[in-house]
């Protein structure tokens, strides 16, 4: 589902993405949801997550053309917010593997930039080797943080 979800929101723009957000929600909450402090580790995720691009966009790391007021495009937003929803479920069990969560993350998490800008004109700042360095390192922090705040959470 967050396949369909990442593809929806970087081809779709902020219209789409708000409409599979929703519907993503919706559906995780009557279908995948086992308690309901999962919306707090979903909302600390995404929130996060947004403030992560954000600091990443106003250093000139990554480049948004056209991106409202909110600093971040709204799609970016509720991709975040999708992405969140999977810490608890389908990317859970990496939490018993922080050297590959970290690993997978630093690697994934830059390339998923990357192929979203192929796709939505969005871009790597220059210079690129430092900007990736600089994406892989925060995403090889960043996502174990969340792996372990949702383990603690369910403990």
């Amino acid at each position: 589902m967050f396949q369909i979800g990442w593809f929806s929101c970087v081809l779709g723009g902020d219209l789409v993405a708000i409409v599979v957000v929703v519907f993503g929600l919706i559906v995780h909450h009557n279908v995948v949801m086992e308690n309901q402090r999962e919306w707090m580790l979903i909302g600390i995720i995404a929130l996060v997550g947004c403030l992560w691009d954000l600091l990443m966009i106003n250093t000139g790391v990554l480049v948004f053309p056209g991106a409202l007021s909110l600093g971040i495009p709204v799609w970016l937003i509720s991709l975040w917010v999708l992405f969140a929803t999977t810490f608890s479920h389908s990317m859970y069990w990496l939490s018993n593997h922080w050297w590959l969560a970290g690993m997978a993350a630093a690697l994934f998490g830059p390339a998923s930039y990357w192929s979203g800008g192929l796709m939505n004109g969005s871009q790597i700042g220059e210079p690129l080797f430092i900007s990736v360095t600089v994406l892989a390192l925060g995403w090889l922090f960043l996502f174990p943080c969340g792996l372990l705040l949702v383990k603690r959470a369910r403990t």
